[in-house]
């Protein structure tokens, strides 16, 4: 059957529509293969996260278990950067807490503390690290704080600190 002429512009402009759905600029196709990339090599990374243990190794419901602690195995903490490592020494000994990392002038907030701060503060994940990131000013870090205090989380700040030999 033929299509009238109104019938062709409507067939056209769905068409072109659902094309445009799924045309992607080049910028937007390398953002989808970064994240992706990220997604699976920290997938692996940190796997260890997904049955998480306190130091002792109890995991959660368990009698005894600290949920201000956390178990990082040997092998995954051997692979991690300087930069992990510190974090994770850190967050080790303050899983229970959102920790907030002063770097520059910005707070910033890695991993489980990230997706918190994307959940209840509308911050954006970035990948621009091997770790999952959300940041802040560093003047707005009452504000965000109390936001999360308000809703029941504790929350730690976490300074940067510079040696002499480092200036």
């Amino acid at each position: 059957p033929k299509l009238s002429v109104d019938e062709k512009s409507s067939s056209t402009a769905s068409s072109f529509r659902s094309k445009k759905q799924f045309d992607l600029s080049p910028s937007e196709e390398r953002r989808i293969a970064r994240e992706t990339k990220f997604e699976a090599i920290n997938q692996e990374r940190y796997k260890w996260l997904e049955d998480v243990k306190d130091a002792s190794g109890k995991r959660p419901g368990e009698e005894g278990y600290d949920p201000r602690t956390l178990y990082i195995p040997k092998s995954a903490y051997s692979s991690f950067t300087q930069f992990e490592k510190q974090f994770w020494d850190i967050k080790r000994e303050n899983f229970d807490v959102v920790l907030f990392f002063k770097k520059g002038k910005f707070y910033e907030m890695f991993e489980g503390d990230a997706d918190v701060g994307h959940k209840h503060l509308h911050l954006k994940l970035t990948d621009r690290v091997k770790m999952r990131m959300c940041g802040i000013p560093e003047g707005q870090f009452s504000t965000y704080a109390s936001r999360l205090v308000a809703r029941g989380f504790k929350v730690g700040r976490v300074e940067q600190m510079e040696t002499l030999n480092a200036m």
